[in-house]
Parts: C-alpha cells; structure tokens; sequence
C-alpha cells in the first residue's frame, strides 16, 4: 500500500515539474524550471527607437534638394548594427551609421530628396534592416514640390501647355546631316493633359511621351530632322500637335531655316507690311460705330496668303478680304468697333495670320476712349432703351460673353467669360483691361459678399453699366447662381501673394 501511495506522489514532482510551487518543497532551483524562450525574452537584444518615422518638407520648389536626419537611440541591452538601408525610389538617397550602435548610444538615418523634374506632392519609404528588434524600419519622407517654370527663349502658350519655343530654327543646315532638337513642354493647366498624335511630314520624326502630363510637369519631345531628299531652300515646316486639352486641342509649333546649297537670295518668300499696326481713335462717342483701316503690302517675291483674322472680341468686325496677294499687291483691312454700352478707355486686338515666314502673326491694335454723348437727354434715352442690363448678352457680344461660358464653372468659367476684360486672376499680366484688374492684392481686400454683388447685380456706376451688367439670371443675365458662387469661390481661393 505504501508503494503504491509513494510513486504517485513522486511522479506528480518529477513528471510535472512545472508548478513553480513545488520547487520549494523538494529544493530543486528555479532555473531548472525556466524555458529557453523565457530566458531570450529576458534579454531583449538590440532594440532602435527612432525619435520621428515620418517627416514632412512641406511645400518647397521644384528644383531643390531637400535633406532630413531621423535619428534614433538603441534602447536595448547589446549592439546593434545596421545591415541595409533602400529607399523606394532612385530620386530618395540615404545614408546611415555604419559602425555598430551601442546600448544606450545613439546614430542616424540621413534621407535626401531630389525634386528636380518631379514637381508635385511625394510620399516615400526608406526601409532599414538591422540585426536587432525589429529587425526592420520603414521610415517616411513627404511634401510637395511647386513646379518651377519652364524657361525658353521663345516660350509659347497653347492652352493648358507650355513650350520652350513656338518657332524652331536651325540656321544654315546641311542636308545630310540629321537635326536633332529637344522641345521642352510644360502642363501649365490645373488637370492632366495628354499628346494623342503628331502631323508632320514622313522626313520629321517626333518622340513624345506616351503618358498624360500631369499638372505642374515638364516633359521633352525629341524631333529628328533627316532632310537629305527635301528641295533646298527655305524651310518653313509646320508641326501639329493633337492633345485631349479641352481648352485648345490643337498645339503647333514651327521648324526654320535654310538647307544648304541654295543661294538665299533668290529663295522667294512673302513678307506682308502694314502701313501702321497702331490706331489711336480718341474719343468716340458711347453708342457710335467707328470705323478703322490698316492698309498692307505684300513686299515679298511670292505670292502672300492671309489665312486668318482674328479680333479679340465680338464688338471687332472685320470685313472679309480675298486672301491671297501677289508681290507688290495692295489692300485694306477695314475694322468696324461698336462702342455700344462701352466706357472709358478701350483696347481692341487683331491678330492677322500668314504665310510670312518672318511674322507668321501680327498684331493689330486699336484704342479708344468711349466718352458719354454731350447731350443728356439723348444719353438718358440711350439708357433708358440700354435697361437693367446691356446688349452684350445680345448680338456679336454674345459669342465673347455667353457662349463660351455655357455649362462652366469656377476657373474654367472665369477664362472663358471673364479673362478677356479682368486679365488672368491673381496676377497683373501688363496689358490693358477694360475692366478692373483681378490681382491677387487686390481680391484679397475684396470681401466674398461685395464679389458676389458685383458680378450677380453687376457695376453700380451707371457709365459702366453696359460694360458690367448683372450676370445672374435673376438680375437678366446668362449665369445661374451656383455658376456666380462658383465664380466667387474660385476668386477668393486665389493666394495674396
């Protein structure tokens, strides 16, 4: 009975030795009892603590070279050394303690940023291995490179892009040898754009990207010249562009020069000279019609084709000419400007297209200061019939101030409805406006509500009326009210800077 009573007792001691209890009973330590785990948990090893994983360079221009140190301390009870340290991209560069980071001492992790080419916001990882716990860290770098402006020598805005040049010329260029050019493009539009197909002939070969260009970034379009089976002579190459801009789908960009082996001087060209490119009307009476002639030549040795006159506005009308000139031919280009419902000093743009090789565009100006009728009543009659609001919701106006803003809002709406009078919003371009200049300055001093009357109710000076009518629906004109707050939002959106 006792046997059997005593090898129990002695099996329950030593086949379960853990119940810590019983150690005491039997004098067997305690660290007979203690797992293996339970003795490397004691000892923690290395352990990096960094003070920050995330830093944030902010808002920084394109172009710089932005650094940061994540430093750290080992908190563990032995070394630790740092085995790799990659970064998600070739742009983030680090570097790091190399030797082994004692307990208690501290080390570093230096990152640098290069934005050069890469505006816009980033986020990137830094990824550091070491022997210690963990035995990886992901560190992260943020913020947001403004886009730097693209510099050129000829710089040429087509809607929402920017080129380094809009004329490429190539001088004095022999005819085996191949031209190579980079065209530097930036998107200055507020949404991506994308190059869809070229227009070229089979002798000029383009490479551009074949990703949307996003906001803010630049990109190069490579073009190769092999002219070897092209006559010699002048070379006046037009290069179109399709994109998906919704401002301006087409973009075109032009190739000079002059292949060798021709005498230049009897290469023929046209050359189209105004008599004067600047007309001062002076005071023109509100409500008259004037009218307006700028007399030309085709001076040059072949025969001249104007393909286009553009006037800035509806209230411009030029009467339509025959188009082509032989050397030597003359003509006249009639404008009519309508003064209606206009105040103060005016400034009207023509922009004639041509052939010309050296001034493919001119540019024609005429100016006026629309001064009220001497006699009262007939101004007062003029305004009673001129209402609420003025015809520049009717007519040849209307195509300038309310068909180009059907369905827009916000920026969209402010370049096609109210740019031409105000300038672009937020900075002070040089040119005359007729209406009040949008600076940044000037909207900052602006409050949301007297924006929102003005461009709802329209000017309250009764001269101006016609010029700055009510653009909401409820006060006669085109805009509905979301479009007039939207208006206003954008506006005040802009920085005072």
């Amino acid at each position: 009975m006792n046997t059997q009573i005593t090898q129990p007792k002695l099996f329950l001691l030593i086949g379960f030795p853990v119940i810590l209890g019983l150690t005491a009973l039997v004098g067997v330590p305690q660290s007979f009892f203690i797992s293996e785990n339970a003795q490397s948990v004691e000892q923690t090893g290395g352990e990096l603590n960094f003070l920050d994983t995330t830093h944030d360079f902010g808002e920084f221009s394109e172009g710089e070279i932005v650094k940061h140190r994540f430093e750290f301390v080992n908190l563990g009870d032995s070394d630790v050394k740092i085995t790799n340290v990659r970064a998600s991209c070739g742009c983030t560069t680090p570097a790091y303690s190399k030797d082994a980071v004692k307990p208690k001492a501290s080390g570093f992790i230096d990152v640098q940023y290069n934005s050069q080419g890469r505006p816009g916001a980033f986020n990137k990882k830094i990824f550091v291995e070491n022997d210690g716990n963990p035995s990886m860290i992901v560190l992260t770098i943020q913020g947001k490179a403004s886009p730097a402006p693209l510099q050129g020598k000829d710089l040429s805005t087509q809607g929402g892009l920017l080129f380094s040049e809009g004329i490429i010329d190539i001088g004095n260029w022999e005819k085996e040898k191949v031209f190579r050019h980079v065209l530097k493009v930036q998107n200055i539009a507020d949404y991506p754009i994308k190059i869809l197909s070229t227009d070229a002939p089979e002798y000029l070969k383009l490479a551009f990207p074949p990703y949307s260009i996003l906001p803010g970034e630049k990109v190069n379009i490579t073009l190769l010249l092999n002219a070897k089976d092209v006559k010699s002579g002048k070379l006046i190459l037009p290069v179109k562009m399709k994109t998906n801009d919704k401002n301006l789908e087409e973009k075109q960009i032009q190739i000079r020069g002059v292949l060798a082996g021709t005498d230049q001087s009897n290469v023929g060209s046209p050359s189209i000279e105004f008599n004067k490119t600047y007309i001062d009307l002076g005071n023109v009476i509100q409500h008259d019609v004037a009218h307006i002639s700028f007399a030309f030549k085709n001076s040059g040795s072949s025969v001249l084709e104007i393909t286009d006159v553009e006037p800035s506005c509806g209230c411009t009308v030029v009467e339509t000419i025959k188009g082509k000139y032989q050397k030597n031919e003359t003509d006249t280009l009639k404008i009519t400007f309508d003064a209606e419902d206009k105040f103060g000093i005016i400034r009207k743009e023509i922009v004639v297209k041509s052939n010309d090789p050296d001034k493919p565009e001119m540019l024609l100006v005429l100016e006026a200061n629309v001064v009220e009728h001497p006699d009262k009543a007939v101004m007062a009659a003029m305004r009673e019939k001129m209402g609420a609001n003025s015809s520049i919701f009717e007519g040849t106006c209307r195509s300038c101030h309310v068909d180009r803003g059907v369905g827009k809002f916000g920026k969209e709406l402010y370049t096609a409805s109210c740019q031409m009078c105000h300038g672009p919003a937020g900075v002070n371009d040089g040119k005359h406006h007729p209406g009040t200049v949008f600076t940044a300055q000037w909207l900052a001093s602006s409050s949301v509500k007297s924006l929102h009357q003005v461009i709802a109710e329209g000017t309250p000076n009764i001269q101006k009326k016609g010029m700055m009518p009510g653009f909401q629906t409820e006060f006669g004109g085109p805009l509905t009210k979301k479009q007039v707050e939207s208006l206003v939002a954008y506006l005040k959106s802009i920085p005072n800077s």
